[in-house]
């Protein structure tokens, strides 16, 4: 019997994101620190989160070949989602933008969402066993998984509250105006039967079959009156299946295929103009590798995967509003290569590196997305984790890490894009033991260089918005295990 429970109250400033200074096509990007802070205002309070977890885990032993298990898991989070929002502009004609004006201006609006309440349920209780059929070893698990998702939403404040700049601060005030009351706007749901078996052909060979046969309801509320508007009953027959062969006792090839589903966004009244539930988003997924153990010391891997999902994007409709749409694919193709080695007893490597293309295709509202890279997704990641044992200090060892990646489009055309860029992180770990307790002390020092980047770019309500990332940052940890 496992019990788990973990409380976590929090309160923090939300960062605002920014937006490119002017219009397309001479757009540029802001030029400011790291650090920046729209939401700067004494008015502006914190954005609340509440959350809590807690799990049951029962497994019993059958006989030596055949266990029964039993999960049970349930969780809530409540929120009080409170910013200035930065979004376009007013210039002096009172023409509004979708971006920044080019003198750095931009529309500050009073957001706020209070009350807001998640909370998820999960049951699911089956068998896991092994057993000698046909000759052939099968591990092989069957169960039955229930869950149920709840959303409790109030209508937004979100109001226009004056004109900002991002080096000159104005006088703005915020609304009075109250929030909404708080209406249940989701309920969700996924019965599910699952069987899942991996069968040793022979020493070489394994196969791996799975099946998952879900039901998905959902039934969607007006945040304004609790009033039903949408839902949803849909059957899914989401398979898998994955086959691994040893070419050698250092080489195993493998080769796998899957689908899988997940709940269509929610285009909420008070932001899009056709509220709505978009359909579910069904996701097919390829991938091909090779696992290499060069020697005891050292493992290289090296994969090709394919995934396919459909494309969902917004365009400004009228107002403040905006329509989203789901048309398309997004097709994500690439390959990974990794290395784990043990350069010497101190020394320690973790190497990876992956190229990636994120196509958009079958548009047909805004076919200048077709074969364009996805949002925010860059052609090239890599990364390379080093840990380093001091001689004579055996419980004190150095770590470092470099992070790569190229450039990101910030529009679906690909008009634009956030620079490449590379980021050192390092740090000290000692171990030692406090009692019966195994301590682990670290001090870890990100962005070493105070390097400006942008860390992410997206969509939002139909606009592109920009993330710097976050400056050198000095983190102290201890950790306990008793």
């Amino acid at each position: 019997v496992e019990f788990d429970f973990e409380y976590q109250n929090k309160s923090e400033r939300t960062v605002p994101s920014l937006m490119m200074l002017g219009d397309a096509p001479n757009a540029s990007f802001p030029n400011v620190p790291a650090d920046i802070m729209l939401g700067r205002y004494s008015w502006v309070p914190p954005t609340d989160i509440i959350s809590t977890n807690a799990s049951l885990k029962i497994t019993h032993e059958i006989d030596n070949s055949l266990k029964g298990f039993f999960n049970l898991g349930h969780s809530e989070v409540k929120i009080n989602d409170q910013s200035l929002y930065a979004y376009g502009c007013t210039d002096s004609s009172s023409v509004w933008h979708i971006n920044f004006c080019s003198n750095g201006n931009y529309d500050a609006y009073d957001f706020r969402s209070l009350g807001e309440i998640r909370r998820n349920g999960q049951i699911q209780t089956g068998l896991t066993g092994n057993h000698q059929w046909l000759g052939m070893k099968h591990s092989w698990t069957i169960g039955i998984d229930e869950l149920i998702r709840s959303v409790y939403k109030g209508n937004s404040i979100y109001y226009w509250v004056g004109t900002d700049n991002l080096s000159q601060p104005s006088n703005i005030m915020p609304t009075p105006a109250p929030a909404g009351t708080v209406y249940k706007i989701l309920d969700h749901s996924q019965s599910s039967i699952f069987l899942n078996d991996q069968i040793d052909l022979n020493s070489q060979a394994k196969l791996f079959a799975g099946l998952r046969v879900m039901q998905m309801r959902q039934k969607a509320y007006e945040v304004t009156s609790g009033n039903p508007y949408a839902e949803l009953n849909k059957w899914w027959l989401l398979p898998q299946l994955g086959l691994s062969y040893a070419l050698t006792p250092q080489i195993t090839n493998y080769i796998s295929y899957s689908k899988g589903v997940e709940p269509g966004t929610i285009a909420l009244s008070d932001s899009f103009v056709n509220r709505t539930v978009m359909p579910p988003k069904q996701t097919e997924q390829y991938e091909i590798g090779s696992k290499f153990s060069i020697n005891p010391d050292s493992l290289l891997t090296f994969a090709l995967f394919e995934m396919r999902r459909p494309n969902e994007f917004s365009l400004y409709d009228s107002g403040i509003l905006y329509k989203l749409y789901q048309e398309g694919t997004v097709t994500n193709r690439g390959a990974e290569i990794s290395l784990a080695q043990k350069v010497t007893n101190r020394l320690n490597l973790l190497a990876s590196a992956m190229y990636l293309r994120a196509d958009q295709s079958g548009a047909v509202t805004d076919p200048t997305q077709n074969g364009k890279q996805a949002i925010g997704i860059p052609h090239w990641r890599s990364i390379v984790n080093a840990d380093y044992l001091i001689p004579n200090y055996e419980r004190l060892s150095i770590q470092g890490s470099w992070t790569y990646s190229s450039g990101k489009p910030i529009d679906m055309q690909n008009t634009m894009q956030a620079p490449s860029y590379n980021k050192f992180d390092a740090g000290l770990k000692y171990l030692d033991r406090v009692g019966k307790a195994q301590a682990t002390y670290r001090v870890f020092v990100e962005n070493i260089f105070n390097k400006f980047y942008w860390r992410d770019v997206s969509q939002s309500f139909g606009a592109n918005m920009l993330y710097p990332g976050a400056p050198r940052i000095i983190r102290a940890t201890a950790t306990f295990d008793f």
